[in-house]
């Protein structure tokens, strides 16, 4: 067979050509060499698309200077940087990506970033996950470690860059789940019976009787609750990202805030930096559109949101022109979103308070959920009430509660012990 086409298309882009045994090659320029001279590197596939995606891959790296010098392979640190900036980062919610990134930085390239990518082995990766368990890492930030190790390599293995992912082959570290107690009713009942005294009291209340996430409530905006119909709409969350540097050189710009020199990636003094960027408070759409829901809203719900709308519109007069509009339900006394953190510690220093036992805001969560399978509400109905999109988050949240326990036994009590009525006899 004989080779087809050239090196170099009409618009200056890479152009893959037919060697004679069949194969697919191109010569991509990534650089210059040390000597002056073009580096070029060669790009073999099987196919024609196999060979175009390659070159796709190797100039996407060329873009970001994560191409490795000549005559070097790629090492762990360049893939997952690459993976962060150009796969990852386009396509995922800012939460994720944050969580990918302080993963990555935190963890897998200090522990294997100077490894060449195709020499990484699962038993890297094991030691990795023993090395966080004996710093006393807790079992959540090590499975989150271990999503993230493997979701980077898998693209690796569908780019071509390894044969095998070996953090699928890494044997996985134990993960225990803590038990979540969920709050009593009496407890629900005092949270009830005080929070409309509380300023934003009303957040509690959506939280202890809806169930909806902390970022969830803090994004309610009016014009998502109809107080007529009476129900209320999710569409967004709102969430704090870690600031990033917008400067040209984070080191210096941070050099006030470390003891030695600040790594060229620092994350956790960017919130200093004059041209900071990517942080904040931000509002999001929901992770999945399981999310998006429409929910009824209780009567005496309705009557809390009415009072808790006049109260903050003489909270708006009294701010003036110091009031930020954001049509926010919940809100600072200047209009400004409450801080998801804030949020949190107000409600722990509420509860104890009003002498309800130590639960963090999320246990509401799990309290809402538990009280409407004890209800004998269908698990479907409360997957949409929950914005749940998988059946398995259902099952995390059906608590054995005691008074579940005592209704089961009181049916065995009745199946054991309790004698049948005698059937009534009826005359000839």
């Amino acid at each position: 067979m004989t080779e087809l086409g050239g090196t170099r298309a009409s618009n200056g882009r890479a152009n893959p050509y037919q060697k004679a045994n069949g194969r697919w090659e191109c010569f991509v320029t990534v650089g210059t060499k040390s000597d002056g001279k073009l580096d070029r590197r060669k790009v073999s596939a099987k196919t024609r698309a196999e060979c175009v995606e390659k070159v796709k891959q190797l100039e996407a790296l060329r873009s970001t200077g994560a191409v490795p010098k000549a005559g070097q392979r790629m090492t762990v640190g360049q893939w997952l940087d690459h993976w962060l900036e150009n796969i990852v980062g386009p396509s995922t919610k800012p939460k994720t990506w944050v969580s990918y990134e302080t993963n990555v930085r935190l963890y897998l390239k200090p522990a294997m970033g100077g490894l060449r990518l195709d020499r990484l082995t699962p038993e890297h990766i094991e030691q990795l996950y023993a090395d966080m368990t004996k710093d006393e890492k807790s079992p959540a930030t090590v499975q989150s470690v271990r999503r993230t190790i493997r979701a980077a390599l898998n693209r690796a293995v569908e780019r071509g860059y390894l044969p095998k992912n070996p953090a699928m082959l890494a044997a996985a570290p134990r993960l225990v789940e803590e038990e979540i107690e969920p709050l009593s009713v009496e407890d629900a009942r005092r949270i009830l019976e005080t929070a409309p005294t509380e300023t934003n009291g009303a957040a509690w209340v959506v939280h202890i009787s809806l169930g909806l996430r902390r970022g969830e409530v803090l994004a309610l905006r009016w014009s998502d609750i109809d107080l007529d119909v009476p129900s209320l709409s999710i569409k967004r969350a709102v969430q704090r990202l870690p600031w990033r540097h917008g400067c040209d050189d984070p080191a210096v710009c941070a050099a006030a805030h470390h003891w030695d020199r600040c790594s060229s990636d620092c994350r956790g003094h960017a919130r200093h930096c004059p041209q900071r960027k990517d942080g904040g408070l931000v509002f999001d759409t929901p992770k999945s559109r399981a999310g998006l829901r429409s929910i009824p809203l209780p009567a005496p719900l309705v009557d809390l949101l009415t009072a808790h709308r006049a109260e903050q519109h003489r909270a708006r007069m009294f701010a003036g022109s110091e009031w930020r509009d954001h049509d926010l339900v919940f809100a600072q006394p200047n209009g400004e979103p409450l801080d998801p953190d804030g949020q949190s510690k107000a409600w722990k220093a509420y509860v104890k308070r009003i002498g309800v036992r130590p639960a963090r805001l999320h246990d509401a969560r799990h309290t809402a959920a538990t009280l409407l399978l004890l209800q004998g509400v269908d698990t479907r109905t409360v997957m949409y009430l929950m914005g749940w999109n998988e059946m398995a988050m259902a099952k995390r949240y059906q608590h054995v509660v005691p008074e579940l326990r005592e209704a089961a036994m009181q049916r065995m009590t009745a199946a054991l012990w309790d004698k049948p009525e005698a059937p009534e006899a009826t005359g000839s």
